[in-house]
């Protein structure tokens, strides 16, 4: 149980991180998908070499397994996409705020479909947890909605809730958390490539300056290879309400960074939103034991 939780919590930090690059990488005019797609791409060739040098049976696949993992593929693709999206169309708290509305319907389905229970102490670190989220994202006094995005927020975090389910599933099925990673990228990459325009990408990379090519391995591997092999490997912890749900500490993270990295204000509400936060980590694994 405490090792996925760690696990969990690793997988939301480095998840955070991922205003650095969106906010080094944006100037350049690369757009929402050309971004998604460059993460996806260092991902799976970062998780394709590890494979290659210390995991050679992740090649190995059934058919069914192959196709659960494009659907993983193709949600994970949707979920960094839309989320992006959102994030230019509106502002970063509203749409952290839209995204990180999956654990409710993660929780509900994972009772409804998977057979994991539901208890008092989930019902109430999952609310504590969003109204968490939503003061450290700094919703209050910085709601600026946009129709278009806070529809691309909402299909984000449906595109995350798809991706949990799909990743429990596999899990439960006993499938190597290594080899569904590799496919998952494969996949990711291989839809976004179709749906991007390389060549523009090649362009822009060529006419920026050099740090940014290093900057999208980093993204890549940060942001996507590191995290989610964690939170796919914590599935085997715990259930994946609590992994979704604990996954918003990634906003957390954000605000910290926010506030050392760009002198954003630590102000009182984002505090409180931190303590929540923490406080619902408690209730979870309570939450949890109860449930076992």
């Amino acid at each position: 149980m405490k090792k996925g939780l760690l696990l969990v919590t690793i997988a939301g930090v480095f998840w955070g991180t991922s205003c650095i690059f969106v906010k080094a990488l944006s100037p350049y005019g690369f757009s929402s998908l050309q971004i998604t797609t460059m993460r996806v791409l260092f991902a799976f060739i970062g998780m394709l070499v590890y494979c290659m040098i210390f995991q050679r049976n992740a090649f190995k696949a059934k058919p069914f397994e192959l196709f659960m993992f494009m659907l993983c593929g193709i949600s994970l693709l949707a979920t960094a996409a839309f989320y992006f999206e959102s994030m230019r169309l509106t502002s970063p708290s509203t749409s952290v705020i839209l995204m990180y509305i999956s654990p409710v319907p993660v929780m509900l389905l994972s009772v409804l479909f998977l057979g994991e229970h539901f208890n008092v102490n989930k019902g109430i670190a999952v609310v504590l947890m969003l109204l968490g989220c939503a003061l450290v994202a700094g919703v209050v006094g910085d709601f600026r909605p946009n129709p278009v995005g806070v529809i691309m927020g909402l299909l984000s975090a449906l595109s995350y809730t798809l991706y949990n389910i799909l990743c429990k599933i596999n899990s439960k099925r006993g499938s190597n958390p290594f080899c569904a990673s590799l496919y998952t990228y494969m996949f990711a990459f291989i839809f976004a490539l179709v749906l991007c325009s390389p060549m523009e990408i090649t362009d822009l990379i060529q006419s920026s300056p050099p740090f940014v090519l290093p900057l999208f391995v980093l993204l890549g591997i940060t942001t996507c290879l590191i995290p989610y092999l964690f939170y796919s490997i914590s599935l085997k912890y715990i259930s994946v309400g609590v992994a979704a749900s604990m996954s918003i500490i990634e906003p957390m993270t954000g605000a910290i960074l926010g506030f050392t990295l760009y002198d954003d204000p630590l102000t009182l509400p984002i505090v409180i939103g931190m303590v929540l936060v923490i406080v619902s980590v408690f209730l979870l694994e309570k939450g949890e034991s109860i449930a076992k």
